[in-house]
C-alpha cells in the first residue's frame, strides 16, 4: 500500500485476518488531494476497498468515509483510490483497508469467509494549524506525559497509553501577553531517559522549528519525575490564538524536526490566547471555527474583505492593515456574511472614543444579528456618532455560537474574531470641486493633523486659524501625510492646498 508516496507494507497472508498497524501511517492536510494505491494479493478476483474514519466517531458510515471498492481481475493488481481530507476533524483518524473474496456488498466491518483487514493511522491538520506527527506506539513505554499544568490549571487526562496518544486541552481559557512569565510544570511517566519540549508555532508556518518557538526543554532522569517548566511568552509573538504544545519522546529517538513522526511518545496541546501588551482584549475560543462558526466576509463603505473565513481557520485575524473611512454623523450599511453553521450570533464594535476598550453598551454599532441560513449576507445599518473622536481607531467583528459569547471580549466555545482599522473624519466646509477626495483629522495621541487625498507631492499647503492667520505651512509629502500641529489652541482651522502658482485646489474646514 502506498499513500502520498509513503510505502506501508504489512502483508502477512494466511496468518492474521486483522492487523493493527496504527503505529504507522501518513500526515495529511485538509483539502489536499491524495492517491491511495492498494495492491491486491495472489488470488483474483477479489474485492479491495478502503475507509477512513474522518470524524473520529469510531465507525466508517459517514459521508466521504468510504474511499471506494474495486473488483480486481488479476493477481497483484494495483487499485488507485483518490481522497481529500474534509474540513471536519483534525487530529488522528483510523484508515482501514480490506481485501475480501466474493462479497460485492463488503463494508468496513462486514464478516467474510476469506480476506484480510489492516488498520493504519492518518493524521490530519488544517493548512493554518501546526503539524500533527504520528506518535508510533505512544507513551506507554517511553515519552509519557503523566500530568501537565499551565498557569494553575492541571491537566491530568492525557492519552499517552491510548491511541492516538494525543490530547487537546481546551476546557479552560488562558490569556497571556508577550514577555510575561508563565508558571508551568509536568510529570513524566514511569520510564527514564525521555526528552520533553514545549513549543508554539509563532509564525503560522505549520512547524515549530523557527526562532523563539522552542519555549522550554528538559530530560527526566527518574521515574514519574516532576519537572518545573516555567516559560516566557516570546516578545515576538503576534496577538492571536495558539496551540501550546508539549511533546515527549525517548532521548534515543529524538526527531530532527518538530514535524517528524515519533516511534514512541505523546503530544498534548493547550489552547491559549496571546494579547498585545497594553492593547485591546482578545477573546479565547475553545473550538474556534472548527464547526463552521466563522465570518466569511464584510463590506463597509468602499471596502470589501471577502472569503476570509473557513473551517479550522484562525480564531483571530488581524486585518488592521485594512483601513475603512467613516464620516462622523453619516449613515452606513455594514454588510456581513456569516459562516456555514447557523444560527450563529454576529456583532460589530467600534472604539469611538479611542480608549483601547470596546464599550459593549455604547460602542456596538447595533444589537447583535443572528444568521438563519449558511453563508448568509446580513445588513446592519448604523450611524457614526457625532461624538466619535476623529482619526484612526479599532473596529472588531465577532461571530459566536452562543449569544453569551458575543461581547467584544467574551470567551466562547465556537466563533471567530476579526479586527480592522477605521478612520473617523469630518467633511464640514468642503468645496464642491475636489473636496470629497480630501480628508483630514487630528491624531488624538500626537495632536498632529493627518491628511489624505491631498493631491500630488510638492503642492503647497497652509493651515489658517479663524482670523485667516497662517499657523502652519509646507508642501505635500505624499498622498497621505502628517502636519505637525501640536501646540495649537482648540478651535476651527482651514486647510488650503494649492497648485503651483498659488491656485487654490481644495478647501476643508477642520476642528
Amino acid at each position: 500500500m502506498v499513500l502520498d508516496g509513503v510505502v506501508l507494507n504489512f502483508s502477512d497472508p494466511d496468518d492474521f485476518p486483522w492487523l493493527d498497524n496504527r503505529e504507522a501511517g501518513v500526515q495529511l492536510v485538509m483539502g489536499v488531494n491524495y492517491s491511495l494505491v492498494l495492491t491486491s494479493g495472489s488470488f483474483a478476483p477479489e474485492y479491495v476497498g478502503a475507509w477512513i474514519d474522518w470524524n473520529g466517531d469510531d465507525d466508517f458510515d459517514d459521508t466521504f468515509e468510504h474511499l471506494g471498492t474495486t473488483l480486481t481481475s488479476t493477481p497483484y493488481e494495483a487499485v488507485v483510490l483518490g481522497l481529500a481530507p474534509p474540513f471536519e476533524h483534525f487530529g488522528y483518524c483510523r484508515l482501514r483497508v480490506r481485501a475480501v473474496y466474493n462479497d460485492p456488498l463488503m463494508t468496513a466491518c462486514s464478516d467474510a469467509a476469506y480476506g484480510e483487514t489492516q488498520d493504519f493511522t492518518i493524521s490530519v491538520r488544517a493548512p493554518t494549524m501546526p503539524c500533527m506527527p504520528l506518535l508510533g506506539y505512544g507513551g506507554a513505554t517511553a515519552g509519557r506525559i503523566a500530568a501537565f499544568s499551565v498557569d494553575g490549571t492541571d491537566y491530568l487526562d492525557g492519552q499517552g497509553y491510548m491511541w492516538p496518544y494525543y490530547t487537546l486541552h481546551n476546557s479552560t481559557p488562558h490569556h497571556f501577553t508577550p514577555g510575561v512569565g508563565v508558571a508551568a510544570w509536568m510529570q513524566a511517566g514511569s520510564s527514564v531517559g525521555n526528552s520533553y519540549d514545549l513549543m508554539m508555532d509563532l509564525n503560522g508556518d505549520g512547524d515549530m522549528n523557527d526562532a523563539n518557538e522552542l519555549l522550554w526543554f528538559a530530560d527526566n532522569i527518574s521515574p514519574s519525575q516532576t519537572l518545573n517548566m516555567n516559560f516566557t511568552i516570546p516578545l515576538t509573538c503576534p496577538p492571536g490564538q495558539y496551540l501550546l504544545r508539549l511533546r515527549g519522546y525517548p532521548i534515543t529517538s529524538a526527531p530532527a524536526y518538530t514535524c517528524d513522526d515519533l516511534v514512541y511518545g505523546e503530544i498534548q496541546d493547550v489552547v491559549i490566547v496571546v494579547e498585545e501588551v497594553g492593547g485591546y482584549c482578545l477573546p479565547w475560543s475553545s473550538w474556534w471555527t472548527t464547526d463552521g462558526d466563522f465570518i466569511s466576509g464584510l463590506t463597509l463603505n468602499t471596502v470589501q474583505n471577502l472569503g476570509t473565513g473557513g473551517y479550522f481557520g484562525p480564531a483571530y485575524s488581524d486585518f488592521t492593515a485594512i483601513s475603512i473611512d467613516l464620516e462622523r454623523g453619516a449613515d452606513y450599511d455594514f454588510g456581513l456574511q456569516g459562516g456555514d453553521y447557523f444560527p450563529d450570533v454576529y456583532a460589530v464594535y467600534i472604539d469611538y472614543n479611542h480608549d483601547g476598550v470596546f464599550d459593549e453598551a455604547t460602542e456596538s454599532i447595533s444589537a447583535p444579528v443572528v444568521s438563519t441560513t449558511f453563508l448568509q449576507w446580513m445588513n446592519i445599518p448604523f450611524t457614526v456618532p457625532l461624538t466619535a473622536l476623529l482619526g484612526p481607531t479599532r473596529m472588531r467583528v465577532r461571530s459566536s455560537y452562543a449569544a453569551a459569547g458575543i461581547g467584544p471580549c467574551a470567551d466562547t466555545g465556537y466563533g471567530e474574531t476579526q479586527d480592522y482599522t477605521v478612520v473617523i473624519y469630518t467633511s464640514t466646509g468642503l468645496t464642491d470641486e475636489h473636496g470629497p477626495d480630501l480628508r483630514a483629522w487630528p491624531d488624538a495621541g500626537s495632536g498632529n493633523l493627518m491628511v489624505q487625498g491631498a493631491g500630488p507631492a510638492g503642492a503647497p499647503y497652509e493651515v489658517m486659524d479663524a482670523t485667516g492667520r497662517v499657523v502652519r505651512n509646507g508642501r505635500v509629502e505624499a498622498e497621505r501625510f502628517t502636519i505637525a500641529c501640536a501646540g495649537l489652541t482648540a478651535g476651527t482651522y482651514t486647510l488650503r492646498i494649492g497648485a503651483a502658482g498659488g491656485e487654490v485646489r481644495r478647501f476643508m474646514w477642520i476642528e
